[in-house]
């Protein structure tokens, strides 16, 4: 028997999966919980058009990163920052600082969680960021840190 799961079931897979599964499991479990229903030609249709509209979204959403991909990679970031007689800076730089920066220099919306930083900025210099759009979208961008002019 094929059933059209409707919420996710631990061991046979997740919503709107169409999986096969003996005739009294899928009667007595399945269907009677209703966590998921027979596929029949209606169900099947409806996944199908749940799946395209989801890969169109996700190739939406893929070509608005590359966009983003291309207005941030390989650029240079200039932060001015105060510091110290040592040349230490008062804190350190973080990656709302960091977003904050790239939003008002390239106009793109960048997530804080997408803003990868190796080793905390505490001091004046060059850095080099990461910043992960998508699991094939890496971005390299380069920070300088200058001393804030008093």
């Amino acid at each position: 028997m094929k059933v059209v799961l409707l919420s996710d079931v631990k061991g046979l897979g997740k919503k709107n999966d169409i999986v096969t599964v003996s005739d009294g499991y899928g009667r007595n479990f399945i269907i009677k919980r209703k966590l998921g229903v027979l596929a029949d030609k209606q169900q099947l249709s409806r996944i199908n058009k749940i799946q395209s509209e989801k890969t169109q979204a996700e190739q939406e959403r893929l070509n608005e990163l590359q966009s983003i991909y291309n207005a941030v990679n390989g650029k240079t970031l200039v932060l001015n920052e105060r510091m110290n007689e040592e040349g230490h800076l008062f804190g350190s730089i973080n990656e709302s600082q960091i977003v904050k920066e790239i939003q008002d220099s390239y106009r793109v919306q960048v997530e804080r969680s997408m803003v990868h930083i190796d080793n905390p900025i505490k001091a004046v210099g060059e850095y080099s960021l990461t910043i992960v759009l998508h699991s094939t979208l890496k971005a390299k961008i380069t920070l300088n840190v200058t001393a804030q002019k008093s």
